[in-house]
């Protein structure tokens, strides 16, 4: 099965997908699991989590480089919280956070999501 990804329009044309290395990467970094963080700290874990989503297709991706992106995303007339939804459904539907999320995430219907053999 194709892991599945999210379009998502920042700078260019970009897709969120979360892989499983890159998620226990930063949850040890972090010392706590994505969900976790996105509670705790909402706007370093979204920084954190679009890093990780994006340095699949992008290996010079960068924290650093990842807000700057957030604020691209803002200056585009975005909100945060869409940023959040985009970034949250990656994740449930990457299989990494639990097949209950995951069938949240489909039940939602947040655009199809783009599949990679």
């Amino acid at each position: 099965m194709a892991l599945a990804s999210i379009p998502i329009e920042l700078d260019k044309h970009r897709e969120l997908r979360f892989q499983g290395p890159d998620l226990a990467d930063m949850e040890q970094a972090l010392g706590k699991g994505a969900l976790t963080v996105l509670q705790e700290q909402p706007f370093y874990a979204v920084k954190m989590l679009l890093h990780y989503g994006l340095k699949w297709r992008d290996s010079k991706m960068t924290p650093t480089r990842a807000a700057e992106l957030m604020q691209v995303w803002m200056d585009d007339g975005h909100t945060f919280e869409e940023l959040t939804e985009k970034i949250v459904t990656a994740l449930k539907l990457s299989g990494f956070v639990g097949e209950k999320l995951k069938a949240e995430a489909d039940a939602e219907g947040n655009g199809q999501p783009e599949t990679h053999d």
